[in-house]
């Protein structure tokens, strides 16, 4: 099938769908000293006789002592003796989600306006979802502060570039609500800060959410709640709509979001069509167990590029054709990627051949493919050298010239005594290029030395590890390198290093 470029349909022609997800983080559960443990909530201070019930008979002066012990841990753990007249025997820690600071708060007010507040979130962001939905620009910005023209400006154009985007869903989650407050005392305060999840599903494209997240500041108006402020959390990816208005291009198994207006100098309809020869590649040689279809975005300059990673400055980026985004299995969580974003660069990919292209398209997808399956994080060069095992499958390249910089390396006398790390895939530390050819060399010697079945069976059991994940990624690899090869890291290298020494001599 051909590309087809449309604005994609109106959102008011789709059924609403988890427009309000109401999956709010659970209030803190109130911790309650060990001094105080079994008094209820409410309950007066106690009493001399309740001391002496409690404990026996005891000299006045040890009774007196003993209230001071309770009076100082009450103290200590930051309870409040006295509030309203009652008596309270609990505190809640409430932490900042972007600050990290944590206050400690023992007013049972405080915790009954924290919750009526997050519910007022949620109706709020409920209805701006279901107006962002139905197209709705007047319900959308109703739920604006009057008195905030900048952000109601921004919010408008936002929306406006929204409208050609195809959403299967958009919600928002409460993670957290923060009240003003004035020592142990809620300030009564017409205001209040949320930190919030906007999350959402592109139609025939997403299996799961993308969640961006977000610092709204919400604030009485009259008789309504509205938001007031709006910001990204530091370090927040932001997505092709945040910078400009959106056109969407679509083919079979590919969604490209590119800015509206023909300004980007690639060819986005041969993109289209060489990203789903490249998810038909990832078939052959990964296998069907991915959602076999891709969202790229294709940003104007490197700078918007930055943005779309959600970094504030743009070093190394000219190393880098195209990145994939997304959650990669994080130790112990168990949870995979079904959300993942091809970001590609356009100053650096107008510059690929035919083959380039290819290899480029296709090692990011199968980073999406395999993120889509994973569980557990793999070491980079098992991730990055088995990306580049697949995209070369096809090429007829030789190690030559698929790996001249780290053949060139060790002619130079640099044989690598240990497997690239992290750092040396980092393109704003140094040339990234060698750590790609290494990794791609140790993965394909896997291959070659046992077999394509091997190399899955081993990447397979490293990133989705069966039961819970009790082990890093090292350990994990170290196990499955044995289990299926029958040698170890340490023996894996010393063969790869041999094989380097052979190349580089030949």
């Amino acid at each position: 099938m051909a590309p087809t470029v449309r604005p994609g349909r109106r959102h008011g022609q789709a059924p609403v769908r988890d427009a309000v997800t109401g999956d709010r983080r659970d209030i803190t559960r109130p911790v309650v000293p060990s001094a105080v443990v079994g008094e209820p909530i409410g309950a007066g201070p106690p009493t001399m006789s309740d001391m002496a019930r409690s404990r026996g008979r005891v000299g006045g002066a040890v009774r007196v002592l003993l209230l001071a012990v309770v009076v100082m841990l009450a103290t200590a753990f930051g309870v409040s003796m006295a509030t309203s007249g009652h008596w309270l025997w609990s505190i809640e820690r409430v932490t900042d989600p972007t600050a990290g600071d944590t206050a400690v708060h023992a007013s049972a007010r405080y915790r009954a306006m924290r919750l009526e507040r997050v519910a007022v979130a949620e109706q709020v962001l409920g209805r701006r979802a279901e107006a962002l939905l139905s197209g709705d620009e007047q319900a959308y910005l109703r739920v604006l502060s009057s008195g905030a023209a900048r952000l109601r400006t921004t919010q408008e154009r936002i929306f406006e570039n929204l409208q050609g985007v195809p959403f299967d869903s958009w919600s928002y989650r409460v993670v957290d609500v923060r009240l003003p407050v004035q020592g142990h005392e809620t300030a009564v305060a017409d205001t209040f800060t949320a930190h919030v999840e906007a999350k959402y599903r592109i139609d025939g494209a997403d299996l799961g959410a993308v969640g961006r997240g977000r610092m709204m500041t919400f604030t009485r108006q009259g008789t309504d709640w509205v938001i007031s402020a709006d910001q990204a959390v530091v370090g927040t990816p932001s997505d092709p709509w945040d910078l400009g208005p959106v056109d969407v291009v679509r083919g079979d198994r590919t969604t490209v979001l590119v800015p509206a207006g023909g300004v980007v100098d690639i060819d986005v309809e041969a993109l289209v069509t060489e990203a789903d020869q490249a998810a038909d590649r990832v078939d052959r040689y990964w296998g069907t167990n991915w959602p076999r279809r891709s969202v790229l975005y294709v940003p104007t300059d490197q700078r918007d590029m930055a943005r779309m990673l959600g970094r504030s400055e743009q070093a190394g980026l000219a190393q880098i054709a195209a990145v994939t985004t997304g959650e990669v299995g994080v130790q112990g969580s168990g949870t995979k990627d079904q959300a993942g974003r091809i970001i590609i660069n356009p100053a650096s990919y107008r510059q690929l051949g035919g083959i380039g292209r290819e290899v480029i398209l296709t090692h990011e997808l199968v980073h999406v493919a395999t993120r889509a399956s994973n569980t557990a994080a793999v070491p980079v060069w098992l991730s990055e050298g088995f990306a580049d095992y697949i995209a070369y499958q096809e090429t007829g390249l030789a190690p030559s010239a698929v790996a001249d910089s780290a053949i060139s390396a060790v002619k130079s006398g640099t044989v690598p005594d240990r497997l690239p790390d992290r750092a040396e895939f980092d393109p704003r530390l140094s040339a990234i290029d060698p750590a790609y050819a290494q990794s791609w060399l140790v993965v394909r010697l896997i291959a070659e030395q046992w077999s394509h079945e091997a190399l899955l069976a081993v990447y397979t059991e490293v990133s989705s590890p069966a039961g819970a994940v009790n082990h890093d990624a090292d350990t994990r690899t170290e196990q499955a390198l044995r289990h299926h090869l029958g040698i170890g890291t340490e023996e894996l290298t010393e063969q790869w290093r041999d094989q380097l020494r052979r190349l580089a001599a030949s």
